[in-house]
């Protein structure tokens, strides 16, 4: 209940309405001829968890033990398409490890407007690996069921010089930037999570925690485009937060545990776009930390997603589809 709460408060109270249109510079960004276009694209995930936990001195005078957790790599072949300002793209997933043991829903999504840019992701995986190395120095991957993880995450940005500066020409090629350009950044985070995993505090014994966590907090941040020959570019982008932490360990309803956390994103896109086609290599990593005082853990949540695109352009008209199309005109 108190997630569903929330989350519709601080939905509703950052939901904004734009009025005035963005006034493209032509010199610098150029419409397509075609207002719809077809996509193919391969894609995959790359998901971590890090804890690292304050120990009794070992007999090498190490304080702090680290793992690291990772689930099942999965390839992902989708398709989708566009129109004007609207975009849907569906995939299925192939899991790449030969015993496919961790239970994963996956679901991921961007918009790409003239002024604004946002993330939604949610994330549920159960069983994680786990590298360990033995006595004799040989590395293995053990797999345990009993962690798991859900997050939930929203974060939107509003892009200044969007006259000149196009994010929506590098990642869904509704338009082209003709000329390099760049802008600032200014966003906001919202997210959840829970997870459980064994305290690393106590070597002969397994302690579960549960952690539930709430984030929110601004960003700041810089993209930039750079076109060569015309029909190549490479736009960077980076963004770096400060979120408030909520932090309740162990199923206690107390939000006892408030802090500051860091928040990191970044995207890259390389591609070469022609008048009727483009084909597009695009990359989104992030990172977030949680701090666990019960058993002294630090926990960071790091993600990095590429995909591979081919889009294909064309007309076609629809009134009822334009209608809709024209409220995400921003």
């Amino acid at each position: 209940m108190r997630f569903k709460i929330f989350f519709y408060i601080i939905f509703s109270s950052t939901t904004m309405a734009v009025s005035a249109r963005v006034r493209t510079d032509t010199n610098y960004i150029k419409p397509y001829p075609y207002n719809a276009s077809a996509k193919t694209y391969l894609s995959s995930a790359f998901n971590s968890i890090s804890i690292t936990s304050k120990i009794l001195p070992d007999s090498l005078g190490n304080t702090t033990i680290t793992h690291e957790y990772q689930p099942d790599l999965k390839l992902v072949i989708g398709i989708g398409g566009s129109y004007e300002n609207l975009a849907l793209s569906v995939g299925l997933g192939l899991g790449l490890a030969e015993n496919k043991l961790t239970y994963a829903f996956d679901f991921q999504t961007g918009y790409f407007g003239k002024r604004f840019v946002g993330d939604f992701y949610l994330l549920n995986y159960n069983g994680y690996y786990l590298t360990t190395t033995d006595d004799e120095g040989n590395k293995k991957r053990v797999f345990d069921p009993n962690i798991s993880s859900l997050r939930i995450g929203a974060f939107g940005e509003y892009i200044f010089n969007a006259e000149k500066f196009s994010y929506r020409s590098s990642f869904n090629c509704s338009e082209k930037q003709v000329k390099s350009a760049g802008g600032f950044l200014l966003g906001l985070g919202l997210f959840y999570s829970v997870f459980n995993y064994d305290s690393l505090l106590d070597k002969s014994e397994n302690i579960r925690q549960t952690i539930e966590n709430y984030q929110i907090g601004p960003s700041v941040g810089y993209a930039y485009t750079f076109v060569f020959k015309n029909d190549f570019f490479t736009t960077l982008g980076a963004s770096i937060g400060s979120n408030i932490d909520f932090c309740s360990t162990n199923g206690s309803n107390k939000f006892d545990n408030i802090q500051f956390q860091p928040y990191i994103q970044g995207r890259l896109a390389l591609g070469y776009h022609k008048e009727d086609w483009s084909i597009l290599c695009t990359t989104l990593s992030r990172g977030m930390r949680v701090v666990n005082k019960n058993d002294l853990s630090s926990i960071v949540f790091n993600d990095f997603g590429i995909k591979v695109s081919f889009f294909k352009r064309f007309n076609y008209e629809h009134r009822m589809l334009s209608k809709v199309s024209s409220l995400f005109d921003f």
